[in-house]
């Protein structure tokens, strides 16, 4: 006699029991199969766990699945997150472009896993955000979770880079609680967070209660950045580059840190740095060296008077050739056309590298010479076997022959290529001031040794005033004209005075 089994026949019920049976974990593959194909969510997750992660089967299972499960939605996001990390690594993708495609599949689900209330889900999209430059769209989703660990402490790196001081302060408190327990690895990073806040003087409270050790030094240079990543970063850049030979005439105060959108600064990604330098007037009371540098996430480096300008993605030897130019030294690469050093044979020394004379002399050479090398700041580092005149129809033909390569001398120097004059410099050799991955030369050191004041750059007040004197000739024609042009011209002045204090020079001064 046989004994059949009966199945109900409704398929409410069927789904019911073949659910119950994967759930168990005793079922047939037959059964599983069947489940599979009616798509019950159990079977479909177990078919899931079984599949190859990427594979379309696991695309297909998972999208069906994060319609009703937050954390399979997050798990598809982060899939879609990790490929585009890969293509960028791989330089699939340049500048973090993403294929539209893998765009739209990491916000989709990463907004579901937040529909269906998933935590993990809202620092990750967050992150997702904030590592695009996308900072306000990163801080409102992380809004509804600020009693969250891991989601007050991005938001507080995020209002960092914003600026939102305000922000800062006001959940301080709250952090610090969180980085009062050390037991996870959250609480470890508030705990770094408040030490960062704390080391760079982010918040008005921080500043008040920061005391002042330094000591600051002839040729100081005070540092600035806008955002934990590029102050860690600058603050790395100045320890490597404390075995570069300048770094005996250099002191750097502790890091600090200003807003971004107080700068006002006005370039695109691949032009050379430029910001409004009135704007530190309101900082200029607070730093007591004579020149500040700023790390900008992108822009040309560059130095203007005394303020040093550098990018992110600035090597230390950037920063090398970026701090020479405050000590006097000039560029041996090609300056743009019409530059002020390439206008007309210098009237004075300017720098300790270059001199910009006229090529050809007459008259007699024993005569000639003692009058060029008054001119040459390195003159005692040329022998007096070393030729700097060549004989020529016109005359004499200013500079030392290739022969003498290894000796110090006059040789042609690019930086006023193509231009009205002709620059020079002491050693034949590319250096630092040439190309940044270059040595910087023992004789550039010892022409430092000598006379360290004589060709620095003027102090940052120089540029405030500058740039409050340009402003207040603009406001030509506004209604408060009188006033503000007043106030542009007494800041300035002040701001001049105390430029001049630090110019040993009678010239300069």
């Amino acid at each position: 006699m046989s004994l059949t089994v009966l199945l109900p026949s409704s398929s409410f019920f069927l789904d019911k029991y073949l659910d119950e049976i994967i759930t168990s974990g005793d079922f047939s593959a037959r059964q599983l199969q069947l489940a599979v194909k009616l798509e019950l969510n159990s079977a479909l997750i177990i078919q899931r766990q079984t599949a190859i992660q990427g594979s379309d089967l696991w695309k297909r299972l998972s999208q069906k699945l994060a319609k009703n499960d937050g954390k399979i939605a997050f798990e598809l996001a982060a899939f879609y997150h990790k490929v585009n990390r890969q293509q960028v690594n791989n330089q699939q993708v340049k500048d973090n472009y993403i294929e539209e495609d893998l765009q739209q599949n990491i916000i989709t689900w990463y907004q579901q896993a937040i529909r269906l209330n998933y935590q993990p889900a809202y620092i990750e999209f967050a992150k997702y955000y904030f590592n695009a430059g996308k900072l306000e769209i990163a801080s409102e989703i992380l809004k509804p979770l600020l009693e969250n660990n891991q989601a007050l402490n991005l938001s507080i790196e995020i209002a960092v880079s914003q600026g939102d001081i305000d922000f800062v302060d006001k959940h301080f408190d709250q952090l610090k609680k969180f980085a009062d327990n050390n037991q996870s690895e959250p609480q470890k990073n508030s705990k770094k967070i408040v030490n960062l806040l704390e080391r760079y003087q982010v918040s008005a409270q921080q500043r008040e209660n920061q005391e002042t050790k330094f000591n600051s030094c002839n040729v100081s240079v005070q540092l600035f950045a806008t955002n934990f990543y590029d102050l860690t970063y600058i603050e790395k850049q100045v320890t490597e580059f404390a075995s570069h030979p300048l770094n005996q005439y250099l002191c750097f105060p502790p890091i600090r840190y200003v807003k971004l959108s107080q700068l006002e600064c006005s370039h695109f990604a691949d032009e050379r740095i430029q910001c409004r330098e009135s704007q530190w007037k309101n900082l200029a009371g607070s730093i007591q060296s004579r020149y500040l540098g700023i790390l900008l996430p992108r822009g040309g480096a560059n130095v203007n008077n005394g303020i040093l300008y550098l990018d992110r993605q600035d090597t230390v030897q950037v920063l090398a050739h970026e701090l020479s130019h405050l000590l006097g030294f000039i560029d041996e690469y090609p300056l743009p056309v019409n530059h002020s050093v390439c206008v007309a044979p210098q009237k004075r020394m300017f720098s300790h590298n270059i001199v910009v004379l006229n090529s050809v002399y007459q008259g007699k050479r024993k005569e000639i010479r003692p009058k060029i090398l008054k001119q040459v700041p390195w003159f005692a580092l040329i022998k007096d076997t070393t030729p700097i005149l060549l004989k020529v129809k016109q005359g004499w033909r200013l500079g030392t022959p290739e022969s003498f390569a290894g000796n110090v001398g006059l040789y042609l120097s690019e930086t006023c290529d193509n231009q009205k004059v002709q620059a020079f410099k002491p050693l034949y050799q590319h250096t630092q001031l040439r190309y940044f991955e270059q040595y910087f030369p023992v004789e550039y050191v010892t022409q430092l040794n000598e006379n360290l004041t004589k060709f620095l750059m003027p102090s940052f007040h120089y540029n405030i005033a500058l740039s409050l004197l340009v402003e207040g000739e603009e406001l030509e024609g506004e209604e408060l004209e009188g006033e503000a042009r007043k106030l542009n011209l007494e800041q300035a002045q002040s701001l001049l005075k105390q430029a001049a204090i630090t110019e040993r020079n009678a010239f300069r001064h």
